[in-house]
């Protein structure tokens, strides 16, 4: 995957719902949150945090 967040991103950017830690799944196309469970996808290497978008 040539779009990929930086990890460094992923360790300061958090749920926008509980506001937990976020990992990515295998494939790198979605975030979950490892609070309230949550998946947030990843377009094109740009998360989207939008609450009523998450999954």
């Amino acid at each position: 995957m040539t779009d990929m967040i930086p990890a460094k991103m992923v360790t300061t950017i958090v749920c926008p719902i509980c506001h937990s830690g976020l990992r990515f799944n295998e494939d790198f196309t979605k975030l979950r949150c490892t609070g309230c469970e949550k998946r947030f996808r990843v377009e094109d290497g740009i998360p989207v945090m939008l609450a009523q978008e998450a999954e």
